[in-house]
């Protein structure tokens, strides 16, 4: 494995890159609605500065090359953020937010195809895997479209203890092909 940081990933429709400070109103717009944190343990964005703090605490503005964190920009707005955290020798764990205008488009799924490929043949781990809450159908149907393998079912996931009630949830991987 050689870690390359957060690299320029494009792809048929989208370009995937380093988040910018200048991003923050634009990610902003997304992760202050309710509906793209539904199944998230964390309350919505309450303004762009808190954004701004976010985008740099998770980019560690990209100090690291061990930083996979990309926003999704459709052509000159970001329109998402897909990440591999909890990068290892073997596996990395696959995460990703939308803005709810641009959601059964295929955009996610073509930015995972995209992060996956890089992570295999670029950082060289052997697997990405990924969960969702059960009450979360679509982000499953992307991790199939993705090429990943349902793994198993968990009752009372402890990542999706969602506000108020604990989730179901789903796992799903998939392993570098020699």
């Amino acid at each position: 494995m050689t870690h390359k940081g957060t690299q320029t990933i494009k792809t048929e429709r989208l370009l995937l890159r380093k988040l910018l400070p200048d991003d923050a109103k634009m990610v902003f717009e997304f992760l202050r609605d309710p509906e793209v944190l539904r199944y998230e343990d964390w309350d919505p964005h309450e303004s762009v500065d808190f954004t701004r703090g976010f985008i740099s605490y998770f980019t560690g503005d990209y100090k690291s090359d061990e930083i996979y964190y990309w926003g999704i920009q459709l052509e000159e707005k970001i329109i998402g953020l897909i990440m591999v955290v909890s990068v290892t020798e073997q596996n990395g764990v696959l995460a990703y937010y939308l803005n709810r205008n641009y959601w059964s488009q295929g955009y996610t799924t073509e930015a995972a195809i995209a992060v996956i490929g890089f992570m295999f043949a670029e950082v060289g781990i052997e697997k990405v895997s990924a969960k969702h809450s059960v009450k979360n159908p679509a982000s499953g149907r992307v991790l199939q479209k993705a090429g990943m393998t349902f793994i198993e079912h968990k009752e009372h996931c402890e990542y999706y203890q969602s506000k108020s009630e604990w989730q179901d949830c789903d796992f799903y991987e998939i392993i570098k092909k020699s």
